[in-house]
């Protein structure tokens, strides 16, 4: 599993930049978009896929719906 540490590594970045490119902070961090561009084509190199569930567990949200039903059988 490819991780924001190898895509930093890659992109020559510290992985706090990776993690605010991969998020959308970067103009609102001022990250440079040569840097950004960097990030972008690392990650796309290894495949990277962002981790949802550990997304979940940092922000406290899932994005699922759920859908519970009684069935009483009458």
């Amino acid at each position: 599993m490819v991780t924001i540490k190898d895509i930093a590594r890659e992109a020559g970045v510290s992985h706090a930049t990776v993690s605010c490119v991969l998020n959308g902070k970067a103009k609102q961090l001022r990250i440079s978009d040569v840097a950004s561009e960097r990030i972008r084509a690392a990650a796309d190199q290894f495949g990277y896929q962002r981790n949802e569930i550990a997304r979940s567990m940092a922000t406290g949200r899932n994005d699922v719906i759920a859908f519970v039903s009684c069935d009483s059988g009458a």
